[in-house]
């Protein structure tokens, strides 16, 4: 190959690449203005507080519940299900040939049953609840009052 064609095909290359990289900055450009890929929200299931309408949202009517309410075993059997969800991961985590399989699938099944039993007290605790309306939003500055 010449001279000649070789630096044709290395400004060829520095521009192909130059190209990636720009198209690659733009686009994590674009995730940081909308607030990554969940815009925001919380994702998963949890008793803590939601952000955004993400999971547990009820339109305008709110099911609130005080984990200071919720009963002690219950609290326990979540504590177990966490415990044993950080127990499975560490499982799956081994190489295959490494794992006990028995080990994992119990564990699967435990964690399953106990977030089953979770889950119906949760259902049952809504279903006894009432429908309570969220509060009117809060008027903004320069606002005419109505």
């Amino acid at each position: 190959m010449n001279v000649k064609k070789k630096k044709v095909l290395l400004a060829a290359l520095l521009v192909a690449m130059l190209t990636v990289l720009a198209a690659g900055a733009a686009s994590a450009e674009g995730e940081r203005k909308q607030g990554g890929r969940n815009r925001g929200q919380r994702t998963g299931r949890s008793w803590g507080a939601h952000y955004g309408k993400g999971y547990g949202y009820c339109g305008k009517y709110a099911y609130k519940m005080n984990v200071s309410e919720v009963p002690q075993e219950i609290r326990d059997k979540w504590v177990e299900a966490q415990k044993i969800n950080i127990d499975l991961r560490a499982e799956l985590a081994k190489k295959p040939e490494d794992r006990d399989k028995e080990k994992a699938l119990e564990l699967y099944t435990k964690r399953c049953a106990l977030m089953q039993e979770l889950g119906e007290w949760h259902f049952k605790q809504r279903l006894d609840a009432p429908l309570t309306p969220k509060p009117a939003p809060k008027k903004q500055k320069g606002q005419p009052a109505e």
